[in-house]
């Protein structure tokens, strides 16, 4: 009876165990299964970065630059080409000259999947000296400026050197560009509170109309025409009776 008894507990324990490693593996696949779904409706945006050696009159492509959206994106991953030698020969001769490095792209984030759309954005562009690109060895930062409602308004960039000090520059590291990505949404100041400022106008209104049915002049103000009359009747009254007593008193003499 003993041995049937540790059997049958042997058993029970065996089920509780298969079951609880069951649910296990029921919530790991649940847990796969949403990541997988989350990745299914993961949606990337492109952003073709150009640039231009000759101040803007050809500009060719430089990067393309991944994300997930312009709000707060999670990922951004920047492709880039190696410079041709004409390129960095021309970023050479741009440097010598002291001339400016143009870079822009269009404020339109393009999805990747290729849905097509009929609004291509506004063209954005920055500058920075060549110089500084040169001396810097191609290190740069270039810096996306949102809305914070997933609007791009612009884009800068910036490299560590932030003066030039070579007279002569020479084509050392300029095959390829070290670039970090940054995406700036700024900070969103406080909204002006319309509403209070209306009420407020309102209340003085309120209080100007209240004081001006009100008359707050003083009594003598308010009352000087009935005063000056009072005034000029009790003269002529004193006059008068000052007059009578002179013509009695003469009569008796």
């Amino acid at each position: 009876g003993i041995s049937n008894n540790y059997s049958f507990c042997g058993e029970f324990l065996m089920m509780g165990l298969m079951h609880m490693l069951t649910s296990l593996v029921g919530i790991w696949c649940h847990v796969v299964s949403s990541a997988s779904k989350d990745s299914d409706n993961y949606v990337a945006y492109s952003l073709e970065i150009e640039h231009s050696f000759d101040g803007g009159l050809h500009f060719s492509k430089r990067a393309v630059i991944e994300l997930d959206g312009l709000k707060q994106s999670s990922m951004i991953h920047i492709q880039q080409d190696d410079l041709s030698e004409y390129d960095q020969q021309s970023l050479l001769e741009l440097a010598s000259r002291d001339g400016y490095y143009l870079l822009r792209t269009r404020s339109f984030l393009h999805n990747i999947e290729g849905k097509e759309s009929k609004d291509q954005g506004v063209l954005v562009s920055t500058f920075i000296k060549a110089c500084l690109l040169v001396e810097s060895d191609l290190q740069d930062t270039i810096l996306l400026h949102g809305d914070g409602q997933g609007n791009l308004l612009g884009l800068s960039i910036e490299t560590f050197v932030k003066d030039c000090t070579r007279s002569q520059h020479t084509k050392v590291n300029l095959s390829e560009f070290f670039t970090e990505v940054i995406l700036d949404n700024g900070v969103t100041g406080p909204a002006p509170e319309v509403q209070k400022y209306l009420h407020k106008l309102d209340e003085e209104k309120k209080k100007a109309a209240l004081n001006k049915d009100q008359d707050n002049r003083s009594f003598v103000q308010k009352y000087w025409f009935h005063i000056l009359i009072g005034i000029l009747v009790f003269t002529f009254m004193n006059a008068a009776s000052g007059g009578q007593g002179s013509a009695e008193g003469g009569g008796g003499q």
